[in-house]
């Protein structure tokens, strides 16, 4: 589970690209491959 305090996050998944922002809660199932990015700086 990943949730950005401030700021916005990219997540890139082997299934896709995911933005969030803050109160926004993303869920990546186990053993998924990502990568997080800073969208905000």
């Amino acid at each position: 589970m990943i949730v950005p305090q401030q700021g916005r996050l990219r997540i890139i998944t082997e299934m896709g690209v995911l933005d969030i922002g803050p109160l926004e809660i993303a869920v990546l199932p186990r053993g998924l491959k990502f990568s997080v990015q800073l969208l905000d700086g």
